[in-house]
This record gives C-alpha cells, sequence and structure tokens, in this order.
C-alpha cells in the first residue's frame, strides 16, 4: 500500500535512523533497569544496617537492665552482694554489646563509603551515647574499689574514713541512678540512647 523510497542513499539513511533509535531505546531501557537495580540494592543495604543498629541499640539497653537475666541467674554467685556482682556483670554485659557494635562497624564504613560524611555524621552521637555509657561502668567500678578500701581504713581506725565512705556513697547511689533502667520514657540514659540513633534512622529512612 506504501510505497518505499527507490534510493538507496535515502534506505541508508532511513535504516540508520530507526537503528539508532533503536539504540536509545535500548540504552534507556538498560538505564532504567540499572536505576531499579542500584535502587533495589541501595534498599537492602540500608534495610541491613537498620537490623545491625536495632541489635546494637538493644545490646545498649541489656546492659542497664536492673535484675538478673535467667541465663546470669544461673551462673552468678548470689552469695555476693547485689553491687559486688554488678561491678563484674556490667563489664560482661558490655562485651555483649561490643560484638554487637562488631558487626555494625564495617556496615557503617561502608555507608561513608557509599553516602559520604552523612553516615560518619549520624554514627556520632551512636558513639557519644555508649562512650558515656562504658565511662559510667568503669566509674562504677572504680567507685566500688575506693569504697573497699575506705572499709579497711575504717576498720582500722582511720580518722577521716567515715566521711569519705559517705561521699564515696552517695556517688555510687548517683551511678546507679545512671546505669540502673527504670524503663520510664524520660530516663535520662534511656533517652540518651534512643535519641543517639534517630539522626540515623532519618537517614536510613530516605534510602530504603
Amino acid at each position: 500500500m506504501y510505497d518505499l523510497p527507490e534510493a538507496p542513499e535515502v534506505v541508508t539513511a532511513l535504516a540508520a535512523l530507526i537503528a539508532s533509535v533503536a539504540a536509545l531505546y535500548g540504552a534507556f531501557v538498560a538505564h532504567k533497569g540499572l536505576d531499579s537495580w542500584k535502587r533495589d540494592k541501595e534498599s537492602d543495604f540500608a534495610r541491613e544496617i537498620s537490623r545491625e543498629l536495632i541489635r546494637y541499640k538493644r545490646a545498649l539497653h541489656d546492659v542497664r537492665v536492673p535484675g538478673l537475666t535467667e541465663a546470669e541467674h544461673e551462673t552468678a554467685d548470689l552469695t555476693k552482694s547485689h553491687r559486688v556482682m554488678f561491678r563484674s556483670l556490667f563489664f560482661k554485659r558490655w562485651r555483649f554489646a561490643v560484638s554487637a557494635r562488631d558487626s555494625l562497624d564495617p556496615l557503617i564504613f561502608e555507608a561513608q563509603l557509599r553516602w559520604g560524611d552523612h553516615a560518619i555524621e549520624a554514627f556520632r552521637p551512636i558513639t557519644a551515647a555508649s562512650d558515656k555509657l562504658m565511662s559510667a561502668i568503669v566509674q562504677y567500678s572504680l567507685v566500688q574499689g575506693q569504697i573497699d578500701r575506705q572499709n579497711e581504713l575504717f576498720a582500722a581506725g582511720g580518722s577521716d574514713a567515715e566521711a569519705k565512705l559517705e561521699s564515696l556513697l552517695d556517688e555510687l547511689e548517683k551511678l546507679e541512678r545512671k546505669l540502673f533502667d527504670d524503663y520510664q520514657p524520660d530516663n535520662p540514659m534511656r533517652f540518651e540512647i534512643e535519641n543517639a540513633f534517630s539522626q540515623f534512622d532519618m537517614l536510613l529512612a530516605r534510602k530504603i
């Protein structure tokens, strides 16, 4: 019904145009497919970080559980006082939190490669909160050691040991209020841990 041009150069030009359009369309489809694949991969990576962040946050909260877990109850020396038990128990729990952090750190490094310094800036509050918790645990142990020493001096008749003991016990109580979780949303340390993760959560929300 339609007559094709008979001039060879016209036919050649038309064939080249069709081939060019086909190639451009193919490149467009491939590019869209690659974009979709990249988005899927980015989303998968963001979800992986999200899972590890949740695991790490839970581990930090678990450090502050005020009582013994079932597993801890089976291995703890219940003849010791609550304070003596927790002096070592805090460190054991912290080691578990560190193992969760070890799984997270390579992902944060990869996130920096993918997303630039935004990932490091978003992770900085998490590091600050965990460092603050660790510092309180170390201080709790040190103060108990000082109390043990003052008790020895007091037993030996040290004149100023009693006053120092009262001051150290006050300091220990303040540390316990910081370290032990009362599960209230306005608990300062609980709030600080929760809030520390919010910046990275917002970053991930844009990636998933």
